[in-house]
């Protein structure tokens, strides 16, 4: 699995006492800790559970909709239609 450091990823297991394990990019930074909604709607994610089956961390059951979020990048000459 690849995985970009500032977007959105998530792991959903199907197997009950699954552990998973990953890799992060540096040292956790609480004030950095972002995330959104993993059920929302505008990500059409097909994650095959049932909602009520899902087990989260109370900080994650209260992420915003991808549509509250505020911008996390800045695209730097953007709309020149040159790419620069």
């Amino acid at each position: 699995m690849w995985e970009l450091a500032g977007f959105a990823h998530g792991d959903c297991t199907l197997e009950p006492n699954t552990e998973v394990i990953y890799k992060v990019t540096d040292c956790n930074e609480p004030g950095c800790d972002q995330g959104l909604k993993w059920d929302d709607p505008a990500l059409a994610v097909s994650w095959y559970v049932e909602p009520a089956s899902v087990r989260l961390a109370d900080k994650d059951r209260r992420r915003p909709a991808l549509k509250d979020l505020a911008p996390a990048f800045i695209l730097r000459g953007a709309g020149t239609g040159r790419g620069g």
